[in-house]
């Protein structure tokens, strides 16, 4: 398991747990991110927002909150 930000771009990955606080928890949630939901990283943001794709939507993400996210590939 690592961060969302630390993956490749391109890859699909699967989301394996949220570890943020309940705020965190629940803003993913409410977007369709939860654990065991496939993801697409399309840009990992070099500092700045990270952009994920699920299914045919596309999601910027804060570093912060990207960074909770815990994907394998």
């Amino acid at each position: 398991m690592i961060p969302l930000p630390e993956a490749e771009e391109g890859q699909e990955l699967e989301v394996v747990s949220i570890a943020g606080g309940r705020g965190a928890r629940e803003r993913l949630l409410t977007l369709g991110i939860m654990p065991g939901r496939k993801i697409l990283l399309i840009n990992r943001g070099d500092g700045g927002p990270v952009t994920i794709g699920i299914g045919a939507s596309r999601f910027a993400l804060g570093r912060g909150i990207a960074e909770k996210l815990l994907v394998r590939g």
